[in-house]
């Protein structure tokens, strides 16, 4: 399916009005009991770090945090709990895990009660892409 589509580069997020208009987009979604505060200051800066600026990293930081809120039952995001992630982006993907995986072997599965999802609808404009006059307001979490 990959060769039917022109692959296009997309930008990376700012740190500006916009990523934290998105971090507060994302937070409204997210199924926690206490408020995070994802776009003040530090731990915006400490998510923005740590995601590069891609989209894909920032939505999976997010969420990666939330469920770890959910597990350890304190309901909320926090700089360290961001820094606790030890998150490696995607462009620097752990050789380690590869090897496993080509093989077919299954790797563990961390055990949980309940899982957090996300769903988002398709962008339906190249500029949601750029970051640029977007809203993630049908950005959708949910616990199972």
């Amino acid at each position: 399916m990959a060769s039917r589509f022109a692959l296009a580069p997309v930008p990376r997020w700012r740190h500006s009005e916009d990523y934290l208009a998105l971090l507060d987009s994302l937070e409204a979604a997210l199924p926690l009991a206490r408020a995070s505060r994802l776009s003040g200051e530090t731990i915006a800066r400490a998510i923005f770090a740590l995601s590069e600026g891609l989209i894909g990293e920032i939505v999976g930081i997010v969420t990666r945090a939330a469920t770890q809120a959910v597990r350890d039952g304190a309901e909320q995001i926090t700089t360290a709990s961001i820094e606790a992630l030890a998150h490696n982006p995607s462009g620097g993907a752990d050789v380690r895990e590869v090897p496993a995986v080509a093989h077919g072997l299954k790797l563990p599965q961390p055990k949980t009660t309940r899982k957090i999802g996300l769903t988002m609808p398709p962008p339906t404009r190249l500029s949601e892409h750029r970051g640029v006059g977007n809203s993630c307001g049908d950005v959708r979490f949910s616990v199972a």
